[in-house]
């Protein structure tokens, strides 16, 4: 008789009853719909349109066109000693046993409560909740047993009891582990040994010429060039300015040498392809006053004629005007350059079209050939031209219309 008892007991702990949840008939999730509606307020023709489909949340109602929230089911079976849930996975109410509400040798049974169980072993009076301690058969009565202590001796570790995991728990977590220095690497966490120390963080970049740190302030790697000539320039292969890292006379800044076949100053120019070099003496250029109507930059300055600012209130240069005007037929800033051929028109629309090796327009003031000669003074519109085949260089007729000189204007 008492094997029945404890049979009949039992199958009802094992089983955690489903409790009716203030229903007639078990509602399962099955039964109801698999979609959501509209939130609370939205509005509505009919109760099916408010209905989320959720058993634990009551049943919405469509209420003078606008959606109502329902009201939440409450489980609740009358035995004090059992937790009692709407469980939405399930779609039922669902009531657990605890024991450890029941008094000394008391066991808390579904749809019973707390009662004196005989047994014969520990099986019989298992629960089947592992954190609430291994409950045992003594003297043919079950007994509950301690709580488990979760500690597994390892600081690093988050220790604790989970039913479902079948006991104790013990998961590694890397920040308990993490010494907030950057560059000695990520510390982690193993969960039989503890905390494990990083290793440094590798800030190589590949590049041999650079000078590769952790930077703690920062928190992040630093590659610097390398100065290896020590004059305070790093090397262009590693970001810097010195165009010969290997010579402390070589930098930006530092004068031009004009003999020495090397850049000094690191400006792409070397000797007397320099400015700096156009007034010295073995570059074949030797000062003298300026000359402002010989074509030649006298005073090698990198000026020439009336380009020249000491040609500037000399008669021939008066009326000449600072910069070119790109749609005249005049050397207006008197270089000896005419409109899309001097500099000051590059960037002037008129001349920004592309020019055509091919092509060439001989009264249209432009370089179309990219020859660098406009008009007359291009070889091929002296060739085809009867206005350009005649002209002299050391002829000038003005007003006939024609460039009798050959220089393009």
């Amino acid at each position: 008789m008492h094997n029945v008892r404890i049979l009949a007991l039992l199958v009802l702990a094992s089983s955690s009853l489903l409790a009716s949840c203030g229903r007639t008939e078990l509602d399962t999730y099955a039964d109801r719909r698999d979609f959501r509606p509209p939130d609370a307020g939205t509005r509505c023709t009919s109760d099916a349109e408010c209905d989320d489909g959720l058993l634990c949340t009551g049943v919405e109602a469509c209420v003078d066109g606008s959606c109502q929230a329902g009201t939440p089911l409450t489980c609740d079976d009358g035995i004090d000693c059992t937790l009692d849930e709407c469980v939405e996975a399930i779609g039922a109410c669902q009531s657990t046993p605890d024991s450890t509400r029941c008094g000394a040798g008391l066991m808390c049974l579904v749809g019973v409560g707390c009662d004196v169980v005989t047994c014969t072993s520990d099986a019989d009076c298992d629960d089947r909740r592992p954190c609430n301690g291994a409950e045992t058969c003594v003297d043919g009565t079950c007994a509950p047993g301690p709580r488990p202590l979760c500690d597994d001796g390892i600081d690093c570790t988050v220790d604790e009891c989970i039913d479902d995991a079948g006991g104790c728990v013990f998961t590694p977590n890397d920040s308990i582990c993490d010494d907030r220095v950057f560059c000695n690497g990520a510390e982690r966490c193993r969960a039989t040994i503890g905390c494990l120390p990083a290793m440094p963080l590798r800030c190589d970049d590949g590049i041999d010429c650079t000078m590769d740190r952790c930077d703690e302030a920062t928190r992040s790697c630093v590659h610097e060039g390398v100065d290896a000539d020590g004059d305070g320039f790093a090397s262009r292969e590693c970001g810097g300015d010195d165009c010969d890292d290997t010579r402390r006379g070589v930098h930006p800044g530092v004068p031009e040498r004009c003999t020495n076949g090397r850049d000094d100053d690191c400006n792409g120019r070397v000797d007397c392809e320099d400015v700096a070099c156009l007034a010295n003496p073995a570059c074949g250029c030797v000062p003298t006053p300026e000359l402002c109507a010989d074509a030649v930059d006298n005073d090698c300055d990198g000026f020439v004629d009336c380009a020249d600012p000491e040609c500037a209130m000399d008669p021939v240069c008066v009326g000449c005007l600072a910069r070119e005007r790109c749609r005249t037929v005049a050397d207006d800033d008197c270089d000896g350059l005419v409109n899309c051929a001097d500099p000051d028109c590059f960037a002037n629309p008129v001349c920004m079209g592309p020019c055509d090796p091919l092509e060439t327009r001989c009264f249209d003031s432009r370089d179309d050939d990219c020859d660098g000669l406009v008009d007359c003074a291009d070889p091929e519109c002296q060739a085809r031209e009867p206005l350009c085949s005649d002209c002299a260089p050391a002829e000038t007729v003005c007003n006939d219309r024609r460039d009798d000189d050959c220089d393009g204007l």
